[in-house]
Formats: structure tokens, C-alpha cells, sequence
């Protein structure tokens, strides 16, 4: 059974109004499940996803922020995503920052089967977690992420499959 350390994550929402090209479609909230008997704290990302779009030389590129990042907000205002950035946090869940994260990925095959994954993250987790078990979970918790949207992706493909 798979039990990660990501409660889930949904894409939010789908803001097609923000005028600014520096927005993109998605709106993704990440949830974290509290850990180590309860010492720390679940955390939520609130963030905006750009599409995953292809580079000339095949690879794909995924980048995301979250609403709270000092740059995001201030081209928020004014759009619907703005309320959505000035929600209160919840009690007992640590929000944390994302000051531009995202995932390189190169096909290994021209049958573009094997893929290999570069993350790149400058995260906050914000809440007085101490780097170095940040650093620990980091690894699992990316497995997790990359377990969860193939999960995600193949319920759309589904959904697709049975409107059709």
C-alpha cells in the first residue's frame, strides 16, 4: 500500500482571467502529513503552476511559486488569485514558501519511455524545521510527489478515456 508523506494535492483551480504572463493556468495546494510522532507539522503550498511545456531539444520543463512569494503577490492584485493568496493560515498547519521550484525532464529513449528527473527547489518549509531534516525527507518526499502525479495523470487519462 502506498502511504507517502504528501496528504495529497489538488489543482485547485483553473484561472484562465489573470491577465499577467508571468501567471500561469494552474493553481496547485500541496498538503504534507505531520510526522515524526506529531513534531512536525503538516505544511500546505499554495502555488502557481506553469503548464509543463517542451524546449527545443525535448526536454520538458515544469516550473511553480507559491501565491505568497513576494514577486507573485504583488502582480496578484487585482485578480481573483489575490484572495486565494490572502487566505489566514490554518491552525495547526505551517504554510510554507516556494521561491520557485520545478522539474527538468529529459527522455533517455527515443521511445521516450525512461525519462531522467531534475528538481529544482528553493523552499521555505517555514515553522522552525531545522534544515538538515528537511534535507533527509527531501528525497522521499520527492518519490512520493512523482508517485502521486502518475497517479493524478492517469485519472485524467481515465476521465478522458470515458468521455469519449
Amino acid at each position: 500500500k502506498f502511504d507517502p508523506g504528501i496528504e495529497g494535492f489538488v489543482n485547485a483551480l483553473e484561472f484562465r482571467g489573470c491577465t499577467s504572463p508571468a501567471i500561469g493556468d494552474g493553481v496547485l495546494r500541496l498538503k504534507t502529513r505531520p510526522s515524526l510522532l506529531g513534531f512536525i507539522f503538516p505544511r500546505r503550498f499554495d502555488g502557481i503552476v506553469r503548464p509543463c511545456y517542451e524546449l527545443p531539444d525535448g526536454r520538458w520543463v515544469e516550473v511553480d511559486v507559491t501565491l505568497q512569494e513576494e514577486r507573485v503577490a504583488a502582480q496578484l492584485q487585482g485578480t481573483p488569485l489575490q484572495a486565494l493568496a490572502e487566505v489566514p493560515e490554518e491552525k495547526g498547519i505551517v504554510r510554507g514558501l516556494d521561491f520557485g521550484s520545478g522539474f527538468v525532464l529529459e527522455p533517455l529513449d527515443e521511445g521516450k519511455r525512461r525519462w531522467r528527473v531534475k528538481v529544482v527547489m528553493h523552499l521555505d518549509p517555514r515553522g522552525g524545521l531545522p534544515l538538515w531534516v528537511f534535507d533527509k525527507a527531501c528525497p522521499q518526499f520527492l518519490t512520493d510527489f512523482l508517485k502521486l502525479a502518475m497517479l493524478e495523470v492517469e485519472k485524467v487519462r481515465e476521465e478522458q478515456a470515458r468521455q469519449w
